[in-house]
């Protein structure tokens, strides 16, 4: 599609023309195509159905997606930016690429949340907020101790010297 086409085309879509989301969406299955492609080279699929699958995941994407293509500022550059991202989502997590929800091992080195009003052990006065707030009092107390033995061997801070008027006039 030529660039002043696209432009009037996307000024259509803005306005609300659902007949110009239509040709807009058309007007970018090649570039769909050509994305599948390279996403399936890079992806190393072996079946050319792998590469027909990322062609309807954009599809779909971009039906799924048409108010939010024609709200946008650029739908051209939107609609382009949904499709990638699609396969993207699609070459990583779907196809097994990466197994993120079958890996019940790093969630258990996971940290347990636990909430700052609950007791420390037994005790039921200290709470973990309260630690928290002295360590954070005990920090700022060593930042400003170091921020001014900084000072002092700079030369900043010096001791208080004798007013050489005061110490003439004795």
């Amino acid at each position: 599609m030529i660039f002043e086409d696209e432009f009037t085309i996307e000024e259509q879509v803005r306005s609300g023309d659902i007949a110009a989301l239509d040709t807009l969406i058309q007007s970018n299955l090649r570039y769909i195509t050509r994305l599948a492609s390279l996403y399936a080279y890079i992806c190393k699929f072996e079946d050319s159905d792998e590469a027909d699958e990322l062609i309807g995941v954009a599809n779909l994407a971009t039906r799924e997606n048409r108010e939010a293509i024609a709200g946008a500022r650029h739908p051209g550059r939107y609609l382009r930016a949904i499709v990638r991202r699609e396969m993207q989502h699609y070459c990583l997590y779907r196809r097994n690429g990466i197994k993120i929800t079958e890996r019940p091992e790093y969630r258990a080195q996971a940290p347990k949340q636990i909430s700052l009003k609950a007791p420390i052990g037994n005790s039921e006065d200290l709470v973990y907020e309260d630690l928290i707030s002295d360590m954070r009092s005990i920090e700022d107390e060593l930042v400003e101790a170091e921020k001014q033995k900084r000072a002092r061997r700079s030369g900043y801070l010096r001791c208080p010297q004798p007013d050489p008027v005061g110490h003439l006039a004795r």
